[in-house]
């Protein structure tokens, strides 16, 4: 399990190297349980995966109630901004998804870039 996780430190470590603003990033469950992050002490990201969590399981519900001719996708990425910060949320899997926080900003391209680039490497790291 240690090597399992190691490998995910690494793939998470070039998260914050390879997209600018990066200050830190998750793997959480849809459960609320996050896996693993980067930095590990920088930034206690638990209560936000937990709270990403609850927020694409609603939010996936309500668009299947509110919406059913449009939902026919499900939701794959949620995104939050406040004055200074960007917190992305994109889904690997059926149960697992990757969470970045950011400084504030305007363009996600590179953060979803790299994530899609990566979510085979992470499912496979689990």
């Amino acid at each position: 399990m240690t090597e399992v996780l190691s490998g995910l430190h690494t793939t998470l470590a070039g998260v914050i190297k390879t997209v600018d603003g990066a200050l830190a990033v998750a793997v959480g469950t849809r459960d609320g349980l996050i896996i693993e992050q980067y930095p590990q002490d920088a930034y206690d990201l638990s209560p936000m995966v937990a709270e990403q969590a609850a927020l694409l399981v609603t939010t996936a519900k309500a668009y299947k109630r509110g919406l059913p001719r449009l939902s026919r996708g499900q939701v794959i990425e949620l995104v939050f901004s406040t004055d200074k910060l960007t917190c992305y949320a994109q889904l690997l899997d059926n149960d697992l998804f990757c969470f970045v926080l950011m400084k504030l900003c305007n363009d996600l391209t590179p953060v979803r870039q790299h994530l899609r680039n990566i979510k085979l490497e992470i499912i496979h790291q689990l």
